[in-house]
């Protein structure tokens, strides 16, 4: 049986500011500052957290704001959301109070799904050549050892 493996979601605490491009393969919990594109499967902006850069994912939950590009398949705006940018989506939910400035473009379904699948395996790449220990080496050292 083959073992699958959970990542646990990458937070940015309250308090934290990075500058510089973040690109995960599972979740980043965004509640601190970040400048710079965010690239990931989920992105979830808490009430105090703020993104200033494009932010790319299958799924971005916006409590906090954005100032920058957001392209997702879904895109879901709270009540106390502030994103100043454009928006490109399959589906899009904008609670009553949210603040939006930008347009919304709608993704067809197969129009995106090639270019999303493109943008994340160079995400993966760009992570194993620049990480000194990328994710999965160990996995391949110990096979190797068998």
């Amino acid at each position: 049986m083959a073992k699958t493996r959970q990542i646990m979601p990458s937070i940015i605490s309250p308090g934290l500011q990075v500058t510089g491009n973040l690109v995960c393969d599972g979740d980043i919990q965004v509640e601190g500052t970040v400048e710079g594109d965010v690239r990931a499967r989920t992105v979830i902006i808490g009430q105090a957290g703020t993104i200033a850069g494009h932010t790319t994912a299958e799924r971005v939950i916006v409590r906090g704001k954005i100032d920058g590009k957001v392209s997702a398949a879904t895109v879901v705006l709270h009540q106390s959301a502030k994103v100043f940018g454009d928006i490109a989506h399959e589906t899009l939910t904008i609670e009553s109070g949210a603040h939006f400035e930008g347009h919304c473009t709608r993704l067809g379904v197969g129009d995106d799904a090639h270019e999303r699948e493109q943008t994340f395996a160079a995400a993966k790449r760009h992570i194993q050549q620049v990480s000194p220990n990328p994710a999965g080496a160990a996995d391949r050292k110990e096979a190797a050892g068998r």
